[in-house]
């Protein structure tokens, strides 16, 4: 209980932090959306994500997979979201992120039943290609998942994920 109380007290510090430094911001920002593999989305998803023109991002990013099996269902899904900093170079931006990550999944069967759902904090670092509209990314990065109770262990593992996507 006290991991989830201090992720959700550093994700609301985070945001004031990032809307107030993204208030100055000009009119001139784009929105990205992208088909996403891997880190913040899980096997498959989609991004969406808005940034300004001093260099910050908003990211939200989702995905899932249902998988049925007989009888059974399986489902399982992860979604974040995240603020980055752009160091804007040109169509190669390198970038850095930092944010929030929800991870779930379930089982559905005659004889076993169960959900779960655990918060975590995720944090990579990568770099857009850009192509006219067209946004290529790929990062590299380190996530930790929070169990909860009974256990309170940290999940931790490096990820990866790449997205191709439409600017507008």
């Amino acid at each position: 209980m006290r991991n989830r109380k201090m992720l959700v007290t550093m994700c609301v510090l985070s945001a004031f932090l990032l809307f107030g430094l993204t208030a100055s911001a000009s009119a001139n920002s784009r929105t990205a959306v992208s088909v996403k593999s891997g880190s913040g989305t899980g096997l498959f998803g989609l991004e969406i994500e808005h940034r300004f023109e001093n260099g910050f991002a908003i990211c939200l990013e989702g995905g899932g997979l249902y998988v049925p099996m007989g009888d059974a269902k399986a489902w399982f899904f992860e979604g974040a979201v995240s603020g980055r900093y752009y160091f804007v170079r040109g169509d190669i931006n390198p970038f850095v992120s930092l944010g929030a990550l929800a991870v779930g999944g379930g089982v559905e069967a005659e004889e076993v039943e169960g959900k779960a759902v655990m918060p975590g904090i995720i944090g990579v670092a990568g770099a857009e290609v850009m192509f006219n509209r067209i946004r290529l990314a790929a990062e590299l990065g380190y996530e930790v998942v929070f169990s909860g109770p009974p256990d309170n262990e940290k999940l931790a593992g490096l990820v990866y994920g790449v997205s191709l996507g439409y600017t507008f």
